[in-house]
């Protein structure tokens, strides 16, 4: 896997492809360390072969379902637009719940942003990490999720809750097929803020054992984060450009902002 140091954004845009390569899609990643198995699905990292698959993916099944019900009563109303096994999903996924997908964007900047921002959350000294691969990337505005294809990514889509290393008596249960490669997808319907914000993209991940192929890793030292999260807010890539300030956050940063300033006030 090719590792590439980065120190600034201008360093980093020196390495990154704009222009799309024959209809294949650059996408990006960031993590905040270096994980035993990069761009892995959160609902696989920490799984143990001895583990029975099918209960974890039984249990991320209720895991969406739960939070699209809370949501829903939480704010009066279905999540907008998540109609779709896979398009619920996605949104929970976004939000945190642990799945078999994986956030990446478009835009090489979020990625970035994500990597450091949340680094510097956790208040560690160590690098993190941007991930670049290429991919076709499958956008349901395209009628993905009602055609009569039979392919492994039209399976993925229809029934995003399978896996493929079940064995062949857990396949014949009441889930229908299931699929065997990891696939991109971009949910264009306007799900959410955030999504549209992020230029988000998701990876759809059978099992534990399929992971997205050769990606260049962007390794960014500790103590460039701040910097590099400085830059990258002149460039208009924040918490408030991703749609990720609440009333609390959005209060808290102005309040930050007017301690700081010569004229600031207490109280």
């Amino acid at each position: 896997m090719q590792t590439i140091k980065i120190t600034c954004v201008k360093d980093f845009l020196a390495h990154i492809e704009l222009s799309s390569d024959n209809g294949v899609t650059s996408l990006y990643r960031g993590e905040a360390k270096l994980y035993d198995y990069p761009c892995t699905p959160k609902l696989y990292r920490g799984y143990k072969d001895y583990m029975p698959l099918l209960m974890l993916l039984i249990h991320q099944r209720r895991s969406v379902y739960d939070w699209i019900n809370e949501v829903a009563i939480l704010e009066e109303r279905e999540p907008a637009g998540a109609n779709s096994p896979f398009e619920q999903m996605a949104l929970a996924q976004h939000y945190g719940i642990s799945t078999c997908l994986l956030d990446w964007s478009l835009n090489p900047l979020v990625a970035l942003w994500f990597a450091c921002s949340d680094q510097a959350q956790s208040k560690s000294t160590n690098s993190c990490y941007v991930y670049s691969a290429k991919s076709d990337v499958e956008d349901l505005r395209f009628g993905s999720l009602t055609g009569s294809k039979n392919t492994d990514r039209d399976i993925a889509l229809k029934n995003p809750f399978n896996g493929s290393n079940m064995k062949q008596k857990d396949k014949e249960g009441p889930h229908g097929e299931f699929f065997q490669d990891v696939h991109f997808v971009q949910v264009s319907l306007p799900l959410d803020s955030r999504i549209l914000s992020q230029s988000s993209v998701f990876s759809i991940h059978p099992h534990n054992k399929v992971s997205v192929t050769e990606p260049i890793t962007f390794e960014v030292l500790g103590k460039y984060t701040a910097p590099i999260l400085e830059e990258l807010s002149v460039l208009g890539i924040n918490k408030r450009s991703l749609s990720l300030e609440t009333r609390d956050s959005l209060a808290e940063r102005i309040n930050m902002e007017r301690s700081c300033s010569p004229s600031g006030f207490d109280g």
